[in-house]
């Protein structure tokens, strides 16, 4: 089993090399210089990083070939609480699980040959929308995806809920779909591309979308006018803080909420060792500025009886 990184350990003092574009991206952009800083992120916050789930996987790999795993990486994948257990089946090859041939050779063959999918750890970080667009991939094939990751008791990454099952999970949790906005259908579909599932959500990240593909000024100001008028509902208002999509996961995956607590502790036992350790070097260099003080104050002490001696004597 992998090792977790703890402040101290002697691989947080290893430099960073840019050994490939996701390296250099972590220390150009995002100013990490040691494994020690790379390896205080949380995998999920590592994964957002990333636009390509490869850039990810030669990280999780570049940590993997040194006997660590990144934190946090297999409750990521939504895997089991056990993290020995979790390790060895994101490690194991879809070959060994018996996975349809043919899907397999789209994961391997074509587009996919720079960087092929072979485990269920690379299956899980890709999302959802880039496997169904693979070259190949059919309807049949996703569907024995989709059946293989549900037996798994998990799901992707940018996980595939359809837009057809939210309206009725959002309404039955309070809350406003964006199908209850008199917008054009295509608004709808712009908006659920880029997350936006609930009105509420729309409001929370109005100042975003006009930065959206394809929100021009027409679809832009439509969407507004709407919003304005959707503002002063009770049932917008109580939910204007609520992420939808943390509601339809946490209804069609049981164990979504015991995982996003396992998350937030485990950022906070990290923020926790990450504290401790700053306390420990602080201290340490208080120890040395103490020994130094009185190390200079008694030679100053033993320097000016020297002196007294010295007078009385010659007296």
């Amino acid at each position: 089993m992998r090792n977790i990184y703890v402040a101290g350990d002697e691989i947080g003092r290893v430099p960073l090399k840019p050994k490939n574009h996701a390296m250099s991206y972590l220390i150009d952009c995002k100013k990490m210089s040691t494994y020690g800083d790379l390896l205080k992120v949380p995998a999920w916050e590592l994964r957002s990083y990333f636009k390509n789930w490869y850039d990810y996987t030669s990280v999780r790999d570049d940590v993997h070939s040194r006997n660590y795993s990144l934190l946090g990486e297999n409750l990521m994948l939504g895997l089991s609480f056990d993290r020995e257990e979790s390790e060895k089946l994101a490690d194991t090859k879809l070959e060994d699980l018996y996975f349809p041939v043919p899907i397999r050779n789209v994961f391997t063959t074509g587009c996919n040959r720079a960087h092929p999918i072979v485990t269920v750890g690379d299956l899980l970080v890709v999302p959802y929308e880039e496997i169904s667009e693979m070259r190949g991939m059919g309807v049949a094939k996703l569907n024995q995806i989709n059946e293989f990751v549900r037996k798994l008791g998990t799901f992707f990454y940018d996980d595939f809920v359809p837009y057809s099952d939210m309206p009725e999970i959002l309404r039955e949790h309070g809350i406003m779909p964006i199908e209850d906005l008199d917008v054009v259908p295509e608004t709808k579909k712009l908006l659920h591309a880029n997350g936006v599932h609930a009105v509420g959500d729309a409001l929370r990240n109005h100042d975003k979308i006009a930065s959206f593909e394809g929100f021009g000024y027409q679809r832009l100001m439509s969407l507004y006018d709407q919003l304005a008028e959707m503002a002063y509902f009770d049932e917008v208002k109580k939910s204007i803080n609520q992420n939808s999509i943390d509601v339809v996961r946490e209804e069609l995956v049981p164990s979504y909420p015991i995982r996003c607590a396992t998350k937030d502790r485990i950022q906070n036992q990290n923020e926790l060792d990450q504290a401790i350790a700053e306390r420990d070097e602080l201290v340490r260099r208080l120890d040395y500025v103490n020994a130094r003080i009185n190390f200079l104050s008694s030679s100053l002490t033993n320097h000016g009886k020297e002196n007294i001696q010295y007078v009385k004597t010659s007296e």
